[in-house]
């Protein structure tokens, strides 16, 4: 288990880095000149070359690379240029509710994923009916979820809460749209478990021995089938935290997400870098979490990561 932690703690520090260097390099393409918008529209060429000879912008590409990479492995993800703060202080002020939001989201994801591949296995009626609900809420857009949800349980009758102040009643909304998706998913997931469980020797034995269907499953099928829907929950913590942009700018909530896409209507660069790393980190941290979760459910894992 010690090797498996390390490795897996090797792998987030790759990504890590990985996740930087993408940052940087793909925000290069980005329209607009930092140096432009700490000086104003309207300034003159001689004060935005000073402003960018200052900011390090005339340097080589490279050399840029290595400041913002020395500056990250410090901690420090620079100053906001539109807001004069640091970038560090800017994302500590709004990640809580960011992770308010898909902590929320998260047990619901499980819950309903759960439910809805429990349910599908009762008849070839509510297995159809099941796919039809995963097909849906897979396809249905977020902002086009949260639309409907604040038109008839908002506005109309006042079910939930309409105003943005972080209260754990104002974010049910926002959780259950940003849920929804990933519910698909994992029902999807777990019923394809739980179908291939099925046709297992050992389960079919286990029948043969006059084993109550009840039990099989509690015992034989279901603790097999939930070890792929596991390995997506990594992933799927992830996608929660990248959903939350469109989900925050929706409902009005001051997360993280709603500071990237102000920082990208702003053109603040210092500060779309932080976001956006920020969230790329999500990724490999929940995956590791997952990895340990998968290897004590699964012995298997562990026999295998300790031959490697």
């Amino acid at each position: 288990m010690t090797r498996a932690v390390f490795r897996i703690i090797l792998r987030m520090v790759v990504v890590a880095a990985l996740v930087s260097t993408a940052v940087f390099f793909v925000l290069q393409v980005l329209p607009g000149d930092p140096a432009q918008v700490v000086v104003g529209m309207d300034a003159d060429p001689e004060a935005v070359a000073r402003v960018r000879a200052r900011m390090g912008l005339d340097r080589p590409l490279l050399f840029q690379y290595a400041d913002w990479t020395l500056a990250v492995v410090r901690g420090d993800l620079g100053t906001s240029l539109t807001q004069h703060l640091p970038v560090g202080r800017l994302i500590a002020e709004r990640l809580p509710l960011t992770l308010r939001l898909a902590g929320l989201a998260f047990p619901l994801v499980v819950t309903g994923g759960v439910a809805l591949a429990l349910i599908s296995g009762r008849n070839r009626w509510s297995r159809a009916f099941v796919r039809a609900i995963e097909y849906l809420v897979i396809a249905t857009p977020q902002f086009l979820l949260a639309l409907v949800l604040l038109d008839r349980f908002a506005f109309r009758r006042n079910l939930i809460g309409m105003f943005p102040d972080g209260s754990l009643r104002s974010l049910v909304a926002p959780a259950l749209v940003l849920a929804a998706g990933s519910v698909g998913i994992v029902s999807r997931a777990l019923r394809a478990g739980i179908e291939e469980q099925l046709t297992r020797p050992y389960v079919v034995a286990a029948h043969s021995y006059g084993l109550t269907a009840r039990r099989v499953f509690r015992v034989h099928v279901l603790p097999g089938a939930i070890v792929p829907a596991v390995s997506l929950l990594g992933i799927i913590g992830g996608y929660l935290f990248a959903g939350a942009i469109v989900v925050e700018e929706v409902f009005g909530l001051a997360g993280v997400g709603r500071l990237a896409l102000t920082a990208l209507a702003q053109r603040d660069l210092p500060l779309i870098r932080g976001v956006v790393f920020v969230f790329g980190l999500m990724f490999p941290l929940l995956n590791g979490v997952s990895d340990l979760l998968l290897r004590l459910l699964d012995p298997r894992a562990s026999l295998e990561a300790g031959a490697a």
